[in-house]
This record gives C-alpha cells, sequence and structure tokens, in this order.
C-alpha cells in the first residue's frame, strides 16, 4: 500500500520543462520558416518565466553566424537561471574562448559555465 505522503513518481521526461529548445534561426531559410522557430522557441521560455532553474543547457551554435546568441540572450533575460551551460562546440576551444569575449559585456557573464567551469 502506498503512503499517500510519499510523492508521486515521475518519468524522467515529465520532470523536464522542455528538451531540445533553441531558436534556429538559419540564413538562407524563409522568414516564415525562422519567424515559427522564434516563436515556438519564445512559447518555450515563456513557460518558464516563474521557474527557478538550477542549470539550463542551450546550443551557442556556430552555424547560427549572427544568430548563434539569440537563444542564450532569451534564456537569460525572460527567465531565472543560477547556471547556463552554453552547448554544441564540438571541443573548438577558439570557438568557446571567441563565445567567452562576445558574451563578456552581458548582465548573466558571471552565470556562463562551459564545460562545467566559469571561463
Amino acid at each position: 500500500m502506498k503512503n499517500d505522503k510519499e510523492p508521486e513518481e515521475k518519468s524522467f521526461s515529465e520532470t523536464l520543462p522542455f528538451r531540445n529548445a533553441s531558436w534556429w534561426h538559419w540564413e538562407g531559410e524563409p522568414d516564415e520558416y525562422n519567424a515559427g522557430m522564434e516563436e515556438r522557441f519564445k512559447a518555450e521560455i515563456d513557460k518558464l518565466s516563474s521557474t527557478r532553474i538550477d542549470t539550463a543547457f542551450i546550443p551557442v551554435d556556430q552555424r547560427l553566424e549572427n544568430a548563434r546568441y539569440y537563444s542564450i540572450d532569451h534564456l537569460m533575460e525572460n527567465s531565472s537561471v543560477e547556471r547556463v551551460c552554453p552547448i554544441h562546440f564540438w571541443d573548438d576551444w577558439n570557438f568557446i574562448r571567441r563565445v567567452s569575449k562576445d558574451l563578456s559585456d552581458r548582465s548573466y557573464y558571471d552565470k556562463i559555465y562551459f564545460y562545467g567551469r566559469q571561463i
């Protein structure tokens, strides 16, 4: 018999607010496609506006060119994240250093961790 005071068990996927969320804005794609990606991403982040998040992993992908910081900027400006770990670097330390420099003026810079450590 289950104790009524025991927490309800949830599957792993039920404990995650979202998965694989990023603002995928690709140069050369139709404006409608990129606008749809932006809308979906922002809707997911809106769901998190009142949730404290210990650690978020968010793509900062060099293939996105000028749009590479859209996801991390929007996430950090519109949610309560304690630590953010940019991903999609494929161990390219030159790119990691560039990202660190590019983001150094952001208000959330002290919350950025690359591969588990601040740079």
